[in-house]
């Protein structure tokens, strides 16, 4: 990119050259990449040999000149990529922007910081406007459908990882109280790791990691040098075609033409206009930023479902044993009110405890996901659960009860004062803020019912709520305002299971699906309820019911449809009607869809899925570098009539230069800031509540940080190629030492450029504010297999490692084949690998606002001492100290 400004001075060049005959255009930029070539050879072949044994990498003579070969082979395909960017457009500025939005996007896709199998499918339609990609990705296509930098990255890759075998840096479980564990119990915490084995395969590491091949070796190969060709081929047609500057062409102004000269009269109006137009933009040129309310609550977004579910228990006094549930089948989304209904002993409650893993004595059968995935292990921690009976200590207040649960369940990584604005929260959406002092005790039934489901609220259940009666004991009116508050808490997203016996038809019509029971604990239907009922109705009356009349409450016409009333019986064998209908058969296809979708799908908070996220604010700042060089042209451009003409006619001074170019960038790059953080910020997949800090952070006070740095570089370089050359040099340094690319505990020596980098801390508080604080949940693959010792079970064997350093058990109870993940909260994950702290993310405000109120400053001295006084760094300070010696 850094050539860019070089290539597009020398066009005016060669634009004369060709209108006096003395060469075509495409023969210069052929000259200048056969000699680029020879360079490339003799850096590469420097760069290459100091990082390839700095690093260490694999010491044989074979994969050295692979490495060498394709570095070569890369530099050159990139620099005829962005140097045909460059003819391809008639000004400077338009064309760093568009090498910088595709430079973007040819590192994204290069499968490292956004693995093949993480993309977002919505964005595949980026691939499609390549004109120099070949095939279309299918499952039978030859070459995969992603950007020039893939191919030869898979390439490096595949060639340092086939010959290596990894020695495990940790082996899970290790430490106090393992001392004596044989390596067939303990396996290694890497993805591709086998139990009993403390190496990993290099080939299956980046098969699972990223999907690469060693077989693709020389293939990509091959690929990376058709598109050196095709990207030279370009160039020079482009360079053939267009070479004209934008002096070249002039713009008009649309509307009719300027009056050559205007009247006394109107001179003095416009001047009069100016005046008024200066005094309000000093009054109204600050506004305010509206923050986020702390501690909201984002939307449930999982699907909870579960197939052929049975509970069996046994008798007392013999060996006989009771199914209360058979062959039970069903889920509850997000925004979905679900009632649970049946006639007593049917099995409702029984069903509600089984579904939220509080099943006493007896054996379960079936199978329950969430989103296709197996239950995690807190599984109980992440949902509410508010029973039938109202139990509460009588003596609390109402708000001490909702933040005794909020302490005690929430994270405790979450901050006191979160927990007590996000109880007040809740007592606003229970509707007991006028009673939040009120012994509970002293309660009606209504409101003692809305503390219970308060209480469960508090806790912020991540996946879904259940309700066991939550109308039982309550009047009409109370059992009304009950039902309406679940209403409103399930269209805010909210998923919600609650059994309900025999509801008036007005409080049914507030429910979208229904699971109804008979005696045995079977189905006789699920699905949804439909407007006044009418799917449901329709469904019995197609299978032999008696109609339902207008005035008939639907909810007791049902229940004696299918023989639960008191004095009525039905002949008519519902559950044998159920499992061979249609409707039952669609429900299973539901289910089984939930299943695939969530499975194809990985889960948005694994570990890999983190640190996607992590790359994804990481590149969101990469952008800064090509809108920095674009101003530094301008900045230079700007300067130099100044000095040229204005400084000379004492116009104006050059500080008011200064300060003019520092205020016009500044509003121009907060709202494309501003702009691009809309397109980007709910694309990835943040928290929408945490939005607010963010948006300050990276919309307000970055651009300015960025705006003011490549200014102060540009105030100490003579052109726009030196000023673009010292800050891709700077910005190098500063992106390397951050922390991302390499993590702190890596960088040894090295640690003192991490603490000085800006990003360091720009990084750190956007990403300990977007996604500190959260749960992971591993994908399958992610999971290590641990075996434990004969005659333990997963969790007494592994209980002491997690204690101690974290992570969870997807099967506790297991006593072979351990699935463990390392981590837990994205807080361990963050700080364990990448020394980032949620708690921090203030402190990085600070640190930011400080360094950029530091460029400023260097803004003005760098001018005034190397364009003002017309001096050097050193030379001034040496005429300095010889003025001091002569004195």
């Amino acid at each position: 990119m850094a050539e860019i400004p070089a290539l597009f001075a020398q066009r005016r060049i060669v634009h004369r050259h060709r209108k006096a005959a003395l060469y075509h255009p495409f023969i210069e930029s052929l000259a200048l990449t056969i000699v680029d070539i020879t360079i490339t050879l003799v850096t590469q072949g420097v760069f290459c040999v100091l990082l390839y044994f700095l690093v260490r990498l694999q010491q044989t003579a074979g994969q050295f000149f692979i490495f060498f070969l394709y570095l070569v082979t890369l530099t050159i395909m990139m620099k005829a990529f962005f140097c045909s960017i460059a003819p391809a457009s008639n000004t400077q500025s338009s064309e760093q922007s568009v090498a910088g939005v595709l430079a973007l996007v040819l590192v994204l896709y290069t499968g490292y910081q956004i693995p093949q199998p993480y993309m977002i499918g919505a964005f595949r339609w980026l691939t499609y406007i390549n004109v120099w990609l070949f095939f279309r990705r299918s499952r039978t296509s030859l070459l995969p459908l992603n950007k020039p930098l893939r191919y030869s990255f898979e390439g490096i890759v595949v060639n340092e990882f086939h010959s290596l075998n990894g020695t495990c840096a940790s082996l899970v479980p290790s430490g106090a109280g393992y001392e004596g564990v044989q390596l067939a119990n303990q396996v290694c915490s890497t993805v591709g790791s086998l139990p009993g084995m403390n190496t990993v395969d290099g080939n299956r590491f980046v098969k699972l990691s990223y999907d690469y091949e060693y077989t693709h070796l020389w293939r990509n190969f091959g690929i990376l040098v058709v598109f050196t060709l095709s990207f030279i081929l370009i160039l020079l047609g482009l360079t053939e075609l267009n070479t004209i500057s934008d002096h070249e062409k002039s713009t008009r102004r649309k509307g009719p033409p300027t009056p050559h000269r205007r009247s006394d009269s109107e001179d003095r109006e416009i001047e009069e206009k100016v005046e008024v137009f200066a005094s309000n933009k000093g009054r109204n040129g600050k506004g305010n930023m509206g923050m986020g309310t702390i501690g909201g609550e984002a939307k449930m977004t999982e699907v909870f479902s579960w197939r052929h579910v049975e509970y069996t228990v046994p008798v007392a006094g013999g060996e006989n044993h009771r199914k209360l549930l058979d062959d039970v089948s069903g889920y509850v989304a997000p925004g979905k009110l679900t009632a649970l209904m049946g006639e007593s002993g049917a099995g409702k409650t029984t069903l509600l405890n089984v579904l939220a893993e509080r099943a006493g004595t007896g054996v379960v059968g079936g199978e329950r996901y969430v989103n296709g995935q197996a239950l995690p292990s807190d599984f109980q921690a992440q949902t509410g659960y508010c029973q039938q009976m109202d139990t509460h200590q009588p003596e609390t207040t109402v708000r001490e009860a909702l933040l005794f649960s909020a302490k005690l369940r929430q994270h405790k990584d979450v901050p006191l004062e979160e927990k007590e604005a996000y109880v007040e929260k809740c007592l606003v959406m229970c509707g007991l803020e006028k009673h939040a002092d009120a012994i509970i005790g002293s309660l009606g039934v209504e409101h003692r019912k809305r503390t219970t489901i308060g209480v469960e609220l508090a806790a912020k259940p991540k996946l879904l709520l259940f309700l066991d009666e939550p109308t039982s004991g309550l009047d009409s009116q109370s059992a009304w305002a009950i039902m309406n508050f679940l209403r409103d808490l399930a269209d805010s997203g909210r998923t919600i299971l609650c059994t309900i016996h025999q509801p008036s038809g007005e409080l049914f019509q507030l429910f979208d699906r229904l699971l109804l029971l008979r005696k045995g604990g079977r189905t006789v239907y699920f699905g949804d309820i439909g407007k006044w009922s009418s799917t449901l109705i329709r469904y019995f009356e197609q299978h032999g019911a008696a109609a339902c009349g207008p005035d008939v409450n639907t909810a007791e016409w049902m229940l004696n449809v299918i023989g639960a009333g008191a004095t009525v019986t039905s002949s008519v064998d519902w559950y044998d009607v159920w499992t061979k209908s249609e409707e039952a058969a669609r429900v299973q296809r539901e289910i089984e869809g939930i299943h695939d979708d969530g499975r194809k799908r990985p889960p948005k908070d694994t570990i890999q899925g983190t640190q996607n996220k992590l790359f994804a604010i990481f590149m969101a700042t990469v952008m800064s570098v090509p809108l920095s060089n674009q101003l530094q042209a301008i900045f230079i451009d700007y300067r130099n009539i100044y000095e040229i003409r204005e400084r000379a006619s004492r116009t104006y001074s050059w500080s008011a230069m200064l300060t003019s170019q520092l205020l016009v960038e500044l509003p121009w790059n907060v709202i494309g800031s501003s702009l691009f953080f809309l397109c980007w910020y709910w694309t990835v997949g943040f928290a929408g509540h945490r939005a607010g800090y963010t948006y300050l952070l990276y919309g307000i006070i970055f651009p300015i940080y960025y705006t003011t740095i490549a200014q102060a570089i540009a105030a100490m370089s003579p052109n726009a190629v030196i000023a673009s050359i010292l800050f891709s040099t700077l910005f190098s340094f500063v992106i390397i030492f951050n922390g991302v690319l390499q993590p702190f505990g890596q960088l040894g020596w090295w640690k003192w450029m991490y603490r000085v980098s800006p990003f360091t801390y720009l990084i750190e508080g956007l990403l300990g504010q977007a996604i500190g604080r959260n749960d992971i949940n591993c994908a399958q693959k992610e999971f290590v297999t641990v075996i434990p010792p004969s005659g333990q079970t997963c969790a007494d064997y592994m209980q002491q490692f997690i204690a101690r350093l974290g992570g969870y058990l997807s099967n506790p109870d297991a006593i072979s084949n351990c699935e463990f993940c390392p981590f837990r909260t994205t807080d361990a994950f963050m700080g364990r690998s990448f020394n980032i702290r949620y708690s921090h993310r203030w402190r990085n405000v600070g640190i930011m606002l400080g360094v950029t109120l530091f460029n400023v400053l260097v803004l003005y001295a760098l001018t005034y001492l190397l364009r003002v006084r017309q001096g050097t760094v050193f030379g001034s300070l040496r005429n300095r100290v010889q003025s001091r010696k002569t004195k």
